[in-house]
């Protein structure tokens, strides 16, 4: 019986995301997955495209073999004349690195709930994450593992995606282009996403007001979407934008739905290539009402977010 509650613990991925270190491995890999493919639906029912970016020699600043991206496409079901079937696509991000010794996420983790690796002892955690859990005790480690496995259980993470390479407030170009990626791929997902330490608060729209018990809003005071300008429904994700986040004081500046703010962003990303603004210049995104939203600080903070959760 399908249970709409439970339905999270199905929840695939997308894409596949492999790191081998050998080229050979990469070969045999590749013939392996066709074989399967081949046996399980027939020759006649795939279609694959296979990409080998050849015009980069690093990944995350780190030297690479290579970079390939392979997609299958397999039609289960199909009967001519009686039935199309079904499509299931399958897509795989491989990366080769010249050292045995480098391991993803590379120092370069974008959400906490990623930190997490496969290999032939199991799920593990990362040793490159970029953070001070590459430097913590076995004991620390396994508990701020506890911790991270009990927010992804209730889908929640926090952004740490540093920046680097510049000195800017709020980043450049370069690095807001990514955070906007890794922040809209998580927070559109059919099971949304909680990222509990971006510069703004998402929560769903209630019609009705009530007084919470600890004397806080429950409901919304806003009813228009400032982006869009139409009214909000009731379980509408939106997005509130306070005077101060820190202490998601009353006075709010906007408030939109989750997608008209994306999509404000991305719009503010290609109007500054439109406008040919260098990737290593500064970069700010803004609310409607113009107030910078600074993405950047959320990776700054990220080694105090994870000592606050060590001490939870």
């Amino acid at each position: 019986m399908y249970q709409p509650e439970t339905a999270a613990r199905a929840l695939v991925a997308k894409d596949l995301d492999i790191c081998m270190y050998s080229l050979e491995d990469l070969s045999n890999f590749l013939i392996a997955i066709q074989n399967i493919f081949n046996d399980e639906v027939g020759y006649a029912n795939i279609s694959s495209s296979d990409l080998t970016v050849t015009n980069e020699n690093s990944y995350f600043h780190i030297p690479i073999q290579m970079h390939k991206k392979i997609n299958y496409t397999i039609t289960i079901g199909k009967i001519p004349y009686v039935n199309r079937g079904i499509e299931l696509s399958f897509d795989f991000d491989i990366i080769v690195p010249w050292r045995a010794n480098q391991q993803p996420p590379f120092k370069k983790l974008d959400m906490l709930s990623n930190m997490f690796i496969m290999n032939r002892q199991g799920v593990v955690m990362s040793n490159q994450t970029g953070t001070i859990i590459d430097k913590m005790s076995i004991l620390n480690k396994q508990k701020i593992s506890a911790s991270i496995m009990k927010d992804i259980v209730e889908f929640k993470t926090q952004f740490c995606l540093l920046s680097t390479k510049d000195n800017y407030n709020t980043g450049n170009l370069n690095y807001n282009d990514i955070v906007f990626k890794r922040i809209n791929k998580m927070l559109l997902r059919n099971f949304k996403w909680n990222i509990t330490n971006i510069p703004f608060t998402l929560c769903d729209y209630k019609k009705k007001y009530k007084k919470g018990t600890d004397g806080g809003d429950e409901g919304n005071s806003c009813e228009t979407c400032c982006i869009c300008l139409s009214n909000f429904k009731n379980n509408d994700r939106m997005v509130k934008i306070f005077v101060d986040n820190s202490t998601k004081t009353e006075q709010v500046y906007s408030a939109s739905h989750d997608k008209c703010l994306l999509k404000y962003f991305e719009t503010q990303l290609e109007n500054a290539k439109i406008n040919r603004v260098m990737g290593t210049e500064n970069f700010e995104f803004r609310c409607p009402m113009r107030n910078v939203i600074n993405f950047k600080i959320m990776g700054d903070n990220i080694d105090y977010i994870i000592r606050e959760k060590m001490n939870e």
